[in-house]
């Protein structure tokens, strides 16, 4: 157990089942890979914690530089949204002014189902 966390060898030929969300890569702890696993519902994403969550998979990733992909912000801040520290508030507020209204909306209406009290809400209203 590392970090109250419990940290199994993954042996050769195994299957992931759920649970199971969440695979760690540690090189010596001097490179660390996280991968993240979910769900999905034929072509829609579903929210593990909260099943009525879904987005277009077209929808939840992004390129960077028509290269490298990576999660979309509003699915990035929605799993942050569960037990912001100050560093998620201030992912939040650098990467909202980049995100496009309609992810702005669905990060609201996400948030108003499964954090109807989350402090994010009141600056999401203003858009």
């Amino acid at each position: 157990v590392i970090d109250g966390l419990k940290r199994d060898l993954w042996g050769e030929n195994e299957e992931l089942y759920f649970p199971v969300h969440e695979i760690h890569a540690t090189n010596n702890q001097k490179l660390h890979l996280e991968i993240l696993l979910n769900e999905s519902d034929e072509l829609k994403w579903v929210f593990r914690r909260n099943k009525n969550i879904k987005r277009d998979i077209s929808d939840i990733g992004l390129r960077y530089n028509n290269e490298i992909p990576y999660l979309s912000p509003e699915i990035v801040l929605l799993f942050k949204a569960k037990s912001t520290k100050k560093k998620d508030d201030a992912d939040f507020r650098n990467v909202l002014r980049f995100m496009q209204l309609t992810s702005i909306e669905w990060l609201k209406e996400s948030l108003e189902i499964c954090y109807p009290n989350h402090h994010w809400l009141g600056v999401l209203y203003k858009y």
